[in-house]
C-alpha cells in the first residue's frame, strides 16, 4: 500500500511539473541533459561496486545519490518557480553572507595567530571556520566574489562604492587566510575576468583568455614541481591520485565505479608500487575526474554538456546581471578541478544552472 501511494504521489508531482514547464519559457534541452545525467548516475551506481555507499555517500560527506537528488530538485525548483525580480535579492543574500563569512574568518585568524586563543581549530595554520577544511571555505568565497562585484559596478555613489570595495578586500583577505593555492589563483582569475570584461563584451573571448592563462599557469606549476622533486612520489600527492584514477578508469569505461565510490577505484590499482598500509582517498580532488571515474564516459560527457549549455545560455544573455553568474560559473569550474568542493559551493552551481534555463535577459540596475 505504501509503495502504491508513493508511486501515485511521484506520478502526480511529475505530471504537475511537466504541466508547469509547458507554461514556462525554459531551456528544455538543458533540463533534459540534467535528467539524463541523473539517470546515468543512478545506472552507474546500480552497476557499481557498492550501491549502498552510492546511495548515502562517503561517511564524512554524505555526498551520495540522496544529496545529488536534492540538488537536481533544487535545479528543477529554480526552473519552475524562480522569478527574474528575485535575482537582485539573491545576489544581496549571497554577497552579505560571503562578507560575513569573511569577517568571521579574519576574526578567527586574529584570535588564533595573534591572541593565541583560537575560537575554532585551525588546519595547519589555515582558517576554515565552520567549513572545516580551508579549501572548502576558499572555494565558496571565490565563487561568491562576483555577487559583491555586481553591486560595486552598479553603485553610483562614490562613498558606497568605496565601502563595497572594502568588502571585496575583506573577502580577498579571508581567501588568503585559508592558505589555499587554488584560492590565490581564484582571485587572480576573478580580477583578470573583471578587467577583460570591462574592455570586451565578448564573454567567449574572455573565457578563452582565462583558459589560456590557466593552461600556462598549470604548465609552470607542473614543471616547477618536477624540478623540485625529481623521481619522488608522494603517497597523498595529486600525481599519484590522478594516475591511479586514470588506471582505475580503464577498468570501467562505460558506467564507472558508481557514485561516491572513488575510494574503491583508488584501492583497485597499485602505483607506482604496492603499499602495504596505503592512505585512504575518497575523492579525486578534481570534479571532472571524479565524475569520469564514478559515472564513466557518458556521465562526464553529459556533465560537460550541462556546463557548456549553462555557459552558453549566460553568454547570449550577458548584457546585464547574468554576466556575473557567468563569472561565478567559470570560477566554480576552474576551482572544482583543483580540490574537493563543499556542498555550499555545489549548491551555487546548481542554482546558476537553474537560472540559466530561465528566460531572463533584462538588465538590472539595483544597488546594494
Amino acid at each position: 500500500m505504501n509503495r502504491w501511494i508513493e508511486i501515485f504521489a511521484f506520478a502526480s508531482v511529475t505530471y504537475l511539473i511537466f504541466i508547469r514547464i509547458q507554461k514556462e519559457k525554459v531551456d528544455s534541452m538543458l533540463i533534459s541533459l540534467v535528467l539524463i545525467f541523473f539517470l546515468q548516475v543512478i545506472t552507474s551506481s546500480l552497476l557499481g561496486v557498492d550501491f549502498n555507499k552510492s546511495l548515502s555517500g562517503n561517511y564524512y560527506r554524505a555526498d551520495g545519490l540522496i544529496t545529488l537528488a536534492h540538488l537536481v530538485i533544487l535545479f528543477l525548483s529554480v526552473v519552475l518557480f524562480y522569478r527574474e525580480n528575485w535575482l537582485v535579492s539573491t545576489f544581496k543574500i549571497l554577497a552579505y553572507s560571503s562578507i560575513l563569512l569573511s569577517l568571521w574568518t579574519i576574526i578567527n585568524a586574529v584570535f588564533a595567530f595573534i591572541i593565541h586563543k583560537p575560537l575554532m581549530p585551525a588546519w595547519d595554520k589555515a582558517v576554515g571556520i565552520n567549513f572545516g577544511n580551508p579549501n572548502f571555505l576558499a572555494g565558496y568565497l571565490i565563487v561568491s566574489l562576483p555577487f559583491t562585484l555586481y553591486f560595486y559596478n552598479k553603485e553610483p555613489k562614490i562613498k558606497h562604492k568605496q565601502l563595497i570595495l572594502i568588502s571585496l578586500a575583506v573577502q580577498f583577505t579571508a581567501i588568503l587566510l585559508t592558505r589555499s593555492w587554488a584560492g590565490i589563483f581564484g582571485i587572480l582569475i576573478f580580477l583578470l575576468m573583471n578587467v577583460v570584461m570591462k574592455t570586451s563584451k565578448n564573454l567567449l573571448l574572455t573565457l578563452t583568455i582565462i583558459l589560456a592563462f590557466m593552461g600556462c599557469l598549470g604548465l609552470f606549476i607542473l614543471n616547477h614541481k618536477s624540478i623540485q622533486t625529481p623521481g619522488i612520489t608522494i603517497a597523498e600527492g595529486r600525481e599519484r591520485i590522478i594516475k591511479k584514477a586514470i588506471l582505475a578508469f580503464q577498468k570501467r569505461l562505460l558506467f564507472g565505479w558508481g557514485w561516491a565510490n572513488f575510494d574503491y577505484a583508488f584501492e583497485s590499482v597499485d602505483w607506482p608500487v604496492k603499499y602495504e598500509d596505503d592512505i585512504y582517498v575518497d575523492k579525486a580532488h578534481s570534479h571532472f575526474l571524479e565524475i569520469l571515474i564514478t559515472t564513466g564516459i557518458p556521465g562526464l560527457v553529459l556533465y560537460i554538456l550541462i556546463v557548456l549549455k549553462t555557459g552558453f545560455n549566460l553568454i547570449i544573455k550577458s548584457d546585464g546581471i547574468l554576466k556575473y553568474l557567468f563569472i561565478s560559473l567559470v570560477l566554480f569550474v576552474l576551482h572544482s578541478q583543483t580540490n574537493i568542493i563543499s556542498i555550499s559551493e555545489e549548491i551555487l552551481f546548481w542554482l546558476i544552472v537553474g537560472v540559466s534555463a530561465k528566460d531572463i535577459s533584462k538588465t538590472s540596475n539595483a544597488v546594494l
